[in-house]
């Protein structure tokens, strides 16, 4: 699932993605794999001006983090929990509020391709 947020700021990393191979490796339902936040990524704020947060979330000026995360999931998902375990997760780690969450996405299938497929381009 895909989940389109906007936070506080908060804690965070030197890079506008990431990942959390701890929850990858466990496997459990809802738990955040990961995070892009596509305006500073797309306009290179990266490094001490990303994590300190000088450089604001957008061209607005409001101090709003707009970030996709993504979630793990098994089977069709009960949306209030993939959300609580969001805003649990965003206040936990990034030490931030979610204000919003604007859209969720639950996609139901992504194209597998073995390697020697690819390989030939198949």
């Amino acid at each position: 699932m895909a989940t389109l947020a906007d936070t506080t700021y908060g804690r965070r990393s030197e890079a506008p993605t990431g990942y959390f191979a701890d929850n990858i490796k466990s496997k459990i339902d809802n738990l955040v794999w990961g995070f892009r936040d596509s305006y500073a990524s797309l306009n290179n704020i990266v490094g001490a001006n990303y994590s300190s947060g000088i450089f604001p979330g957008g061209t607005d000026g409001i101090k709003l983090q707009s970030s996709i995360y993504y979630q793990m999931l098994q089977a069709r998902p009960v949306r209030a929990i993939a959300e609580q375990i969001l805003r649990d997760h965003v206040n936990r780690l990034e030490q931030a509020q979610v204000v919003r969450v604007q859209e969720q996405i639950v996609w139901d299938y992504f194209a597998r391709y073995p390697v020697p497929d690819m390989a030939n381009r198949i």
